[in-house]
């Protein structure tokens, strides 16, 4: 599977360089935008985009991988100096008037190291998404990696539901994950969610190596499969034994809610409607202030990305946008469910990347 390929590279390098200052130079420093934009799948990494070429700079540990995947782009091997004064240098060695970087990536401490080289030679412009826009649409090949990502997913899960059982203590659960995932050939998209009993009304929970799971208690499972940099995301809520008829209920309802969010899925409606028509089914159920997050968010080279489907989501869905839907209902001191997909936009909908059963799953 191609992550990125010269051609490609050069296309996203084209289309960035509207951000580049005549005179000057931009200075990539995000980690995923060095990555979409250079075909460098490796760490430690920046780039320089200049009116006509594009830099990347690594060092002596990545040079042989930066030279064989960053076909695009011509190396800068940084050695014995602080990153901030060798892009000064080889800015200044350039002849460059002006320096856009990446407000958001860039530590106070790295800034004025930079503006201290550069006082009096070369503006310093600061700026944001200039890459981001472009990550939202993804094509073919990442496509592919991302569906790759979610088939790996469904297998883990396939797998942990033949593992979980009564006895267990979410940190287990987590590490039998983790070991799934890995099996595959794949990383974790995050540190796992396994939240079982009251633990569920944590939407965030960290495993807890002393929460054991007992019979009648329901599990909510967040994790993902992470390949060639693309993350998959799902959640998944189960039943150790019979729940209880409360939880039965808001797994109910949550399951409405995702459903109408993945079938509501499609172009030309903002995040911010879409996130609506999940939030109106928990409402009407009188559950809304246990609703308290968006109901989904992009995904692609992070697991946190636009656009947003939220109250605040003003972004309008397009063909090529991957985002998750994943509605949720907690309760305090009783515990939660909360259903994910990733889900693709499409021509004409939204096609959910998961085949992983729905129906409550009871163990």
């Amino acid at each position: 599977m191609i992550f990125c390929s010269k051609e490609t590279s050069l296309q996203r390098l084209a289309a960035v360089r509207q951000h580049v200052p005549a005179g000057g130079a931009l200075w990539i420093i995000h980690e995923p935008n060095v990555n979409y934009l250079s075909g460098y799948e490796g760490h430690e990494a920046s780039l320089l985009v200049t009116e006509d070429n594009a830099y990347l700079i690594t060092d002596f540990r990545y040079t042989e991988i930066a030279e064989k995947q960053a076909a695009s782009c011509q190396l800068l091997v940084i050695a014995r100096e602080r990153l901030p004064k060798f892009v000064a240098r080889n800015v200044l060695e350039m002849g460059l008037t002006k320096l856009a970087f990446e407000q958001d990536a860039l530590s106070y401490g790295d800034y004025r190291a930079l503006a201290e080289d550069l006082a009096g030679k070369v503006e310093l412009l600061p700026l944001s998404d200039a890459v981001e826009p472009l990550r939202m649409v993804k094509d073919e090949a990442e496509m592919t990696l991302l569906r790759h990502a979610c088939s790996c997913t469904d297998k883990v899960f396939d797998a942990i539901c033949g593992i979980i059982k009564p006895g267990m203590t979410e940190m287990e659960i987590a590490n039998e994950l983790y070991y799934q995932i890995g099996k595959l050939g794949c990383d974790s998209s995050f540190d796992a969610i396994i939240a079982s009993g009251p633990n569920g009304s944590l939407p965030h929970a960290v495993p807890q190596a002393d929460k054991v799971v007992k019979s009648g208690e329901m599990i909510t499972l967040d994790f993902g499969c992470a390949f060639r940099g693309y993350h998959a995301d799902m959640t998944r809520t189960i039943s150790v034994g019979q729940p209880s008829q409360q939880m039965k209920q808001i797994y109910d309802i949550v399951l409405e809610s995702h459903l109408a969010g993945v079938a509501a899925t499609r172009p030309h409606i903002t995040g911010k409607e879409l996130d609506a028509v999940c939030r109106d089914i928990i409402v009407a159920a009188g559950y809304g202030d246990n609703f308290g997050h968006g109901t989904g968010l992009g995904i692609g080279l992070e697991i946190h990305e636009a656009p947003r489907v939220s109250l605040t989501g003003e972004i309008v869905l397009k063909p090529g946008h991957c985002i998750t839907i994943e509605p949720g209902i907690y309760l305090p001191g009783i515990g939660g469910v909360r259903i994910e997909d990733s889900v693709l936009v499409t021509e004409t909908g939204g096609e959910s990347l998961f085949t992983a059963p729905k129906d409550l799953i009871i163990l």
